[in-house]
């Protein structure tokens, strides 16, 4: 006897899937007792061993699928352009290696195979912490020690997949810098502190990173921003900004391609609202 009984309580089937279509590039399919992936409305699995995206209504010209969509060149809501942003359930991430996925649980970082990948949890309130972040395989920066204290270095699982991500293109862009330093994320809770009240909170989530010069070092102290490089920070600013970070903030608007807000000679501020 071949059926698959469906526990309602615990929302999943009591036996595994007997096709076990398991696919190291997609983790919904990791879980051999859920049904089509968790993607009972856009797939179907008519037999019990393989799902199947439904055909689109007649006359319809539409995408199946994030992954159609995708692979014909459409718009991808909730994904930045570095692919940054919320996994949908049965989302491909075929050919995506090297890039970080925010999920309901955390981070994924997607490599290769296993051993080139990462995930980092989440807390209660939806946030991870920058350092775990940093331990991430492949990522390109890390935290100061000396700035950010542990509490203060939390970024909601959006906001720290898409800082990856654009900490992973500048240094493609860049390959002889330092890996970027952050000075400063938001807490745990999410709310405001000390001396950034009116920004790094859940409203106005923000990470702090501090300049680099002409040979990719990273500087610190209030001559910071005079002695960073334009062109590697305009560089910055436009891959961050293309990853969600739409409210910067330097000492240099007019060079670095951003806002001026006093107190910023020492950090460029990359704020995701």
């Amino acid at each position: 006897m071949q059926a698959r009984f469906y526990h309602p309580g615990f929302g999943r089937f009591t036996a595994p899937d007997p096709a076990r279509d398991q696919h190291f590039d997609n983790t919904q399919s990791w879980n051999i007792y859920s049904y089509v992936r968790n993607n009972p409305i856009m797939s179907v699995d008519p037999t019990g061993m393989v799902e199947k995206e439904p055909p689109p209504p007649p006359g319809s010209n539409q995408p199946r699928s994030i992954s159609e969509s995708m692979d014909a060149g459409g718009s991808n809501p909730g994904f930045g352009a570095q692919t940054s942003g919320i996994i949908a359930s049965g989302f491909s991430l075929s050919g995506l290696n090297g890039q970080a996925f925010a999920t309901a649980g955390g981070v994924f970082v997607k490599g290769a195979d296993l051993a080139s990948s990462g995930f980092v949890s989440s807390n209660a309130e939806g946030n991870v912490s920058m350092y775990d972040m940093a331990k991430l395989p492949g990522a390109q920066f890390s935290g100061s020690t000396i700035n950010m204290k542990p509490s203060e270095s939390f970024a909601s699982a959006g906001v720290a997949a898409s800082f990856y991500n654009t900490a992973s293109a500048y240094h493609k862009a860049f390959p002889d810098s330092a890996k970027l330093v952050i000075n400063s994320a938001n807490l745990n809770s999410g709310e405001q502190f000390g001396s950034h009240r009116s920004s790094h909170n859940s409203a106005k989530p923000s990470i702090d990173v501090q300049y680099q010069n002409a040979r990719g070092q990273n500087l610190t102290g209030t001559s910071a921003a005079g002695s960073a490089d334009v062109g590697r920070m305009r560089t910055l600013v436009g891959i961050a900004n293309r990853n969600g970070f739409s409210t910067n903030i330097s000492a240099r608007p007019n060079d670095f391609g951003t806002l001026y807000y006093p107190g910023h000679e020492h950090h460029l501020h990359l704020g995701a609202y």
